[in-house]
């Protein structure tokens, strides 16, 4: 299987943005409820994936498991230092439990990656017979 790297980048960028603005936006939830973010993050980079990737679900859970752990790591890398300059103690428990979460990641983004894949494979039109002209 050839990965897409235009799927996956896109994938990234969406789950670098949801991960950010959820992380930033909704104050101390990389604390109390990292889950929240990064799976919702996780759903719509993965989405995105899936759906530019291929109609293949294996494929696209692959894709959707792969743009958000990518970009999962990116934004834990990101709330982690900006925790660190509120409190020493909120940025390593963000890291801490980033780092777990991040490990459960791949499974929101797989399923984002499937969902997406099965969209695209709705929107492609059937194999219609044309009509033979008449000889």
């Amino acid at each position: 299987m050839e990965v897409n790297w235009r799927a996956v980048g896109a994938g990234f960028v969406t789950t670098v943005v949801i991960g950010l603005l959820s992380g930033v936006t909704i104050p101390f939830v990389g604390v109390t409820l990292p889950v929240i973010g990064y799976g919702l993050a996780g759903l719509a980079g993965g989405f995105v994936a899936g759906y530019m990737a291929t109609s293949v679900t294996e494929s696209g859970m692959i894709h959707g498991g792969l743009a958000t752990v990518i970009g999962g790591v990116v934004v834990l890398m990101i709330l982690s230092l900006l925790a660190v300059f509120a409190s020493p103690v909120a940025g390593v428990s963000v890291f801490v439990a980033g780092m777990i979460v991040l490990l459960l990641q791949a499974v929101p983004g797989a399923v984002g990656g499937a969902i997406g894949s099965y969209v695209n494979r709705r929107h492609e039109p059937d194999d219609v017979e044309v009509g033979k002209p008449a000889a």
